[in-house]
């Protein structure tokens, strides 16, 4: 496993870097393989702290004796404590705070690659995502379908990718060749304007996943539960915020500013399939659009299937598969405002 670091502040903010598992020490010690400025970033000890990915599949997290502590979220760990794909990390009250994202190991590229059909996608994360949010990932993706006929993208990182504006293809001359050139691709200049503005504020959405995957030949099973709950609104921003609690760990909290509005959609993709179906989760059974494609991230294809509904900023069901891991997002309850 390797894992995907978001420098969300400190010295580093704004940097990303990917770490080779299993094991990746966190402290100023340039022996450290996550290592921070000794001077700027002084709430870190010199060896502070350590990510160890456990034969059963759990990413352990541990401090190491630091003198300012190592948090999950808001919250000082004590002992060593599991963590998911997305948490949000500080080293150090006061300390760089870091998203941490689990992207699987790359693999050997095969001798003479067989032709496949496809299955690829969206890597939760576990993009594996969480895995996505699963926090991810999948729950990162789906904030920007609603009213798109496209699927978004979760940023690698950003945790936050789910309302990114989409910038829109060059429009098409007149056609003057052959019949038989392929057409370019459609466009689209209009409005996107995001779901959460049709949403009043104190809305909540409640989610639960299940993970399996395959590390080292172990199979694994994780549960999470996430809420996004609409905190404030205006004309342009929504702020939503996201709570993960994954088996018992401490619970990661963070804020997502989402553009309610965005200037054109991009080139339309092709889904392996698309049809109107109903779909029946904890929160009840609804009719909606089914939507299946491939997407490939971190060197891993997946496949990704989603239930949705477009005047809604979530879907009701979100199932992502690879190599490694099925993840399993459904909707557990929604009040809307």
């Amino acid at each position: 496993m390797r894992f995907l670091i978001r420098h969300l502040s400190g010295s580093k903010a704004g940097q990303e870097e990917i770490l080779a598992g299993p094991v990746v020490t966190v402290g100023r010690d340039p022996a450290n393989t996550l290592r921070f400025d000794p001077h700027a970033d002084d709430r870190v000890s010199a060896n502070h702290a350590q990510l160890l990915l456990q034969d059963n599949g759990q990413v352990l997290l541990t401090d190491l004796g630091s003198s300012n502590g190592t948090f999950v979220g808001e919250q000082r760990i004590t002992a060593p404590v599991p963590i998911a794909t997305g948490a949000v990390l500080r080293f150090g009250e006061g300390g760089p705070q870091v998203s941490v994202t689990f992207l699987p190991p790359e693999a050997s590229p095969p001798v003479a690659p067989p032709k496949k059909g496809p299955p690829k996608g969206l890597i939760i994360a576990a993009a594996v995502l969480a895995f996505l949010l699963l926090a991810g990932c999948v729950t990162s993706l789906l904030l920007y379908l609603g009213g798109s006929d496209e699927p978004a993208s979760p940023p690698a990182g950003s945790a936050a990718a789910d309302a990114a504006a989409h910038d829109g293809a060059p429009e098409s001359s007149a056609a003057t060749e052959p019949a038989e050139e392929t057409p370019p691709a459609e466009s689209s200049s209009k409005e996107h304007v995001s779901p959460w503005a049709a949403l009043g504020v104190g809305t909540v959405f409640e989610f639960e996943t299940t993970t399996e995957m395959t590390v080292a030949g172990n199979k694994t099973r994780t549960t999470s539960r996430m809420r996004q709950t609409l905190k404030a609104k205006d004309d342009e921003v929504a702020t939503v915020l996201y709570e993960t609690i994954v088996q018992g760990a401490p619970p990661t909290t963070s804020e997502q500013k989402v553009p309610l509005h965005a200037e054109g959609e991009g080139e339309q993709p092709t889904y392996l399939e698309e049809k109107k179906t109903e779909v029946e989760v904890p929160a009840g059974t609804f009719s909606c659009t089914y939507r299946k494609w491939t997407q490939k991230q971190g060197g891993q294809e997946s496949t990704v299937e989603m239930w949705i509904d477009e005047s809604l900023p979530v879907a009701y069901k979100t199932v992502v598969t690879n190599s490694m891991m099925t993840s399993t997002t459904v909707l557990a309850s929604m009040d809307k405002k």
